[in-house]
């Protein structure tokens, strides 16, 4: 696991903000920030002022904003780091081992792939109803502003 920037929270939000964020709820000293174009990728990130975020706040953060540490290494080291952190790239190399496991396998291949069918259409559900309960609750907020 690659080692994370020792930064605090003001800096984080800096840098979430360059990246398409924006703050949409602040409570304390905590701040709820959400992607611009996906409304799915929410973090909410701790600042307090002198304070550098531990390494497990850390990535709690970046795993809310959907959001990976770079590769690191030269040359095979970095190449392999990028293939398996890409989720585009490792999406492919599923994708090619699913191919060759059902035509080498083809009775467990298809179990195989019926079960990860149906846990694909499961998160699509869980993925339209987030979305649908966040809308609402922005909604429910925009309302109760303009009154």
């Amino acid at each position: 696991m690659s080692k994370l920037p020792q930064v605090g929270g003001t800096r984080l939000l800096r840098a979430l903000t360059r990246a398409g964020f924006r703050e949409v709820h602040r409570k304390g000293s905590h701040v709820m920030v959400v992607h611009r174009n996906d409304p799915t990728r929410i973090a909410v990130v701790p600042v307090h002022k002198g304070k550098t975020l531990p390494p497990g706040t850390m990535r709690a953060v970046l795993k809310g904003a959907a959001m990976t540490v770079e590769a690191r290494g030269e040359g095979v080291q970095r190449a392999l780091g990028e293939l398996i952190s890409c989720p585009i790239c490792s999406g492919t190399w599923i994708a090619a081992a699913l191919v060759y496991g059902l035509n080498l396998f083809p009775g467990p291949g298809r179990i195989l792939v019926t079960i990860m069918g149906a846990i694909g259409m499961g998160e699509v559900l869980h993925a339209l109803t987030e979305q649908l309960s966040w809308s609402a609750t922005l909604a429910r907020k925009q309302v109760g502003k303009s009154s």
